[in-house]
């Protein structure tokens, strides 16, 4: 901790103001990159894919700021970095309506169309299918007690003495 002399209000405040603008940045970043996963399979490359990520939103912001630096106020421009993404993807689209020709445009859009997921309708509960291969369970039957003849008992008595004499 710095004392009162050594660093005075004016730079104290300035490192306050960078803070939140620090935080700020994250913040963007996160809400800008919320729905992203990560496909890395170490530590260091998810590390790297998160700088790749997060340089990918300054660029982002710093494009939005270069092109209105002439618009903008000497101090400071702020700028959405969702509205610049979603102007960003509709000049894209523009780009590839300019340069198709009325049929190229219509096949694109058909394409278009048949790559949308649609919805199909089951005929059958999802969660009541029956396996292929797997037979339903059936409960064990009552044991069925069976009584020793006589000679089964005779020959047991017969093996028993004779074991016991060893012993």
């Amino acid at each position: 901790m710095l004392a009162a002399k050594e660093l005075s209000q004016a730079t104290a405040s300035q490192l306050y103001r960078w803070r939140w603008k620090n935080e700020g940045l994250f913040r963007t970043y996160k809400h800008t990159i919320s729905g992203v996963k990560f496909r890395a399979r170490t530590v260091a490359h998810v590390h790297r894919e998160a700088e790749g990520s997060l340089l990918a939103v300054q660029i982002l912001l710093a494009h939005a700021v270069w092109q209105l630096r002439d618009h903008g106020e000497a101090e400071e421009i702020r700028v959405s970095a969702r509205r610049v993404l979603v102007l960003i993807r509709q000049d894209i689209v523009l780009h590839i309506g300019m340069y198709l020709g009325p049929r190229q445009r219509q096949s694109y859009a058909m394409r278009l169309e048949q790559a949308v997921q649609r919805q199909r309708r089951r005929r059958s509960l999802k969660a009541c299918r029956i396996w292929p291969r797997r037979k339903p369970h059936k409960p064990p039957m009552p044991p069925k007690i069976q009584r020793m003849t006589e000679e089964l008992k005779a020959r047991a008595d017969k093996i028993f003495r004779t074991s016991s004499k060893q012993n």
